[in-house]
């Protein structure tokens, strides 16, 4: 694995994998959620909604190349090769990243103890992903969160500081 894990593996709700959260220092990891990014935003603008984290790219590179780029992936079983788990939907397809690498990215500020970007790709939300990232980042704050997903910040995390 290219990247450094970060905590122990857990279980999100509504996800049948152990996941790990990892520090994304691979260029070919980075470019596969880039990638994973512009399916979104390209899905977005044949449906009429022109919202999406795809126009924060130069960010993200920042980011990245800072080490403050940090994204999940699934801790393979026996049982999951034996499935061929890997071509499943929720999966970054085989050969764009590293294997069971998730569709979700968390951004955290230069002190790391803010998120300033939270995205998971539609087919891969409602399975605890960004939930996971943030418990595990032991992120105290959310900066600049969007209109429509502060239901999910008050929701998920009351005690987080919103600015």
């Amino acid at each position: 694995m290219s990247e450094e894990e970060i905590g122990e593996a857990v279980k999100p709700s509504g996800f049948p994998y152990d996941v790990v959260v990892v520090r994304v220092s691979s260029g070919r990891d980075f470019f596969a959620l880039i990638e994973e990014l512009l399916d979104e935003h390209t899905t977005n603008i044949r449906n009429g909604y022109h919202g999406s984290f795809f126009h924060n790219r130069d960010t993200l590179a920042d980011a990245f190349k800072e080490g403050r780029l940090y994204t999940l992936v699934a801790q393979e079983t026996d049982d999951m090769f034996r499935r061929g788990a890997a071509a499943e939907d929720v999966f970054v397809p085989p050969g764009s990243g590293q294997l069971f690498l998730l569709p979700c990215f968390c951004m955290m500020s230069v002190d790391n103890v803010a998120v300033e970007i939270l995205w998971t790709h539609p087919r891969a939300r409602m399975r605890g992903l960004a939930s996971t990232l943030v418990k595990q980042l032991g992120a105290q704050s959310v900066r600049h969160p969007l209109p429509e997903s502060e239901g999910f910040w008050r929701a998920k995390f009351p005690l987080l500081s919103i600015r």
